[in-house]
């Protein structure tokens, strides 16, 4: 009952689960209204017995899930008043997950980020292991677009998280003269996603400070690891 009465206290595109939850249905219906279209019957039983093409159908998927998330979820709260997202922001910080969003992997920070980086790490691994060959040159494209994904819903993810923290506990300080904003916290999020340091923000909580160590660590693992075997593997490609 306290998760839906707080959804009567800001407009439901707001919630993290909402979206996710519009976003899957869109990155279902699209991909496969276009084969059941595109392919007949018989060609299509034989495209899901290719693992190559199998793997762009599932990177494509989630590319075109993050696109429709990541844009909304930007658009929604940039445009947002200052006042108005404090408010909503500090609704959701007291707010248990609902199940979608512990089922889609936006219960909590930490599980969304394992989550994309656990898919960016499928489908570099899977690329590696079927190729994607000379002839296919746009599967490559499509990898590299997926892990650029994962690493923009970590990036959103975070920043979020700092937003809530904010305010509800006043957590961060940035050394400028007006309350800071969804895209203040967004650089903050990308700077430290990139080379782990901060930009602007100061934590004033242990909470914050929890959460940018936290966020040092996957950001470190997804640079070191992900993005270079990635990397690796269209040089492997590229070259062979």
């Amino acid at each position: 009952m306290q998760d839906r009465r707080t959804h009567r206290q800001y407009p439901r595109a707001y919630d993290d689960g909402f979206r996710s939850g519009i976003a899957t249905a869109v990155c279902i219906a699209v991909p496969g209204a276009a084969l059941l279209i595109a392919l007949p019957s018989a060609t299509l039983r034989e495209a899901v017995a290719d693992p190559a093409l199998l793997l762009s159908v599932l990177c494509g998927t989630w590319v075109l899930f993050a696109l429709v998330y990541l844009v909304w979820t930007h658009l929604l709260f940039t445009r947002a008043d200052a006042s108005d997202l404090r408010r909503i922001a500090d609704i959701q910080h007291h707010r248990r997950p609902s199940p979608v969003q512990l089922l889609l992997g936006f219960g909590s920070t930490g599980t969304g980020t394992v989550n994309a980086a656990l898919f960016a790490l499928f489908a570099a691994v899977g690329t590696a292991m079927v190729g994607t060959g000379t002839e296919h040159p746009w599967r490559l494209a499509l990898v590299l677009c997926t892990v650029a994904s994962c690493w923009a819903a970590m990036v959103y993810s975070f920043a979020l998280r700092y937003l809530r923290l904010d305010a509800a506990e006043d957590a961060i300080e940035f050394d400028i003269r007006e309350s800071p904003g969804f895209g203040d916290f967004l650089s903050l999020s990308v700077m430290i996603s990139s080379v782990g340091a901060l930009s602007g923000g100061t934590p004033r909580a242990r909470t914050a400070l929890t959460a940018m160590r936290t966020h040092t660590l996957f950001a470190f693992v997804f640079n070191a690891f992900i993005v270079a075997m990635t990397v690796s593997l269209v040089v492997g490609l590229v070259t062979a």
